[in-house]
């Protein structure tokens, strides 16, 4: 529910720029306010055509419901029980969702299944008409701040662990600095002791004319 409240604001911007999308006169786009209902229509001219399919794509792809030809039988995927009312002819059919929440945002697609009467392959077609459904409304919104809750005990407390974890960084940072500083000054000075050295044989065997 929560990542579906999320993406409210892109569909709504999808909304606003998606009105070329729906003037082919095969796509619609409906802005509904949530606990409302929408209506989805599924329409082929594809002859001998054996099921239907209602496909639900926000994130992903989801399944609403499978409607079987010859028997009239309707299977609901569990999110939809309840929910779902057809009315039609499967090639002409309307599919009204009702109680509408923020999930159910999303672009709904018709694919009806049909048999290949040579290979036996299920093919599948398009409807002529998809559905953008922008679910408004239910969005958490923020809490005003209660500045009453920072009393002064609560503001020496939070400097005094704030002050606190400021020393330990610092702390650390001077355990694993010292052993360096300290390998790196004797480096130093080990380079600097032949120098040194030769330095004062040099005096010593230096005697003057």
């Amino acid at each position: 529910m929560a990542v579906a409240q999320q993406l409210l604001v892109p569909l709504t911007l999808l909304l606003t720029s998606c009105s070329a999308w729906a003037t082919d006169g095969k796509s619609r786009i409906l802005k509904i306010k949530e606990g409302a209902s929408f209506t989805v229509r599924c329409i082929s001219s594809e002859q001998g055509l054996m099921s239907m399919d209602l496909l639900q794509r926000l994130e992903e792809e989801t399944h609403v419901l499978h409607f079987y030809e010859k028997t009239r039988k309707v299977r609901l995927a569990k999110n939809y029980e309840g929910r779902v009312k057809e009315k039609g002819e499967m090639t002409k059919l309307s599919i009204t969702l009702i109680n509408a929440t923020a999930d159910d945002s999303g672009i709904y697609s018709c694919v009806y299944n049909k048999v290949n009467a040579g290979t036996q392959d299920i093919e599948k077609f398009p409807g002529m008409e998809d559905t953008l459904v922008v679910v408004m409304g239910g969005v958490n919104t923020c809490p005003p701040a209660d500045h009453t809750l920072m009393t002064p005990s609560l503001l020496i407390a939070s400097a005094i662990s704030g002050g606190s974890v400021f020393l330990l960084c610092v702390a650390v940072l001077l355990i694993c600095l010292v052993p360096r500083v300290k390998k790196f000054c004797a480096r130093k000075s080990h380079r600097k002791a032949p120098d040194l050295i030769y330095e004062d044989m040099g005096r010593k065997c230096y005697t003057p004319g």
